[in-house]
């Protein structure tokens, strides 16, 4: 028995097609596992962090060193603010940059009760431009409400 032209053709597109489907599924698959373990790591590390300022704030208020203490977290809080606000600007759910917006009010009106304290070694111009970023951002929240 002999193929005639027309099943071989046939047989040929359709292992090409079948071959092209299997490279796409694989395709996939790596680039959603190599996704996971990207996010997977961003996370770790980023908890990892938080985990380390927070132990060090334990262990300073332990101490007994709460002016220490304070510093390290009023600069850990620098950088959540620094955060939420570009977050929250690009943020496409409303309930969410709502819930931002009231935390920063109360993180602002908790500064405005309470003096900036800053390590010594910490009064660098980028500092300072920071602080001025943060202000304007907290000012910018007081008036939401």
């Amino acid at each position: 028995m002999q193929i005639n032209q027309l099943t071989k053709r046939s047989i040929l597109i359709a292992g090409w097609a079948l071959s092209v489907v299997a490279a796409t599924y694989v395709g996939f698959w790596f680039s959603s596992v190599a996704y996971a373990k990207v996010l997977s790591t961003t996370s770790l590390s980023s908890i990892l962090a938080e985990a380390i300022q927070t132990q060090s704030a334990l262990e300073k208020l332990d101490n007994g060193e709460t002016k220490k203490a304070r510093e390290s977290l009023r600069l850990q809080m620098d950088g959540h603010i620094l955060a939420l606000a570009n977050f929250s600007e690009y943020s496409a759910s409303e309930k969410d940059r709502e819930t931002t917006n009231k935390l920063l009010r109360k993180i602002s009106e908790h500064r405005n009760n309470h003096k900036d304290l800053y390590p010594e070694f910490h009064t660098s111009e980028q500092l300072h431009e920071a602080q001025t970023m943060i202000a304007e951002i907290l000012k910018r929240n007081e008036n939401r409400k």
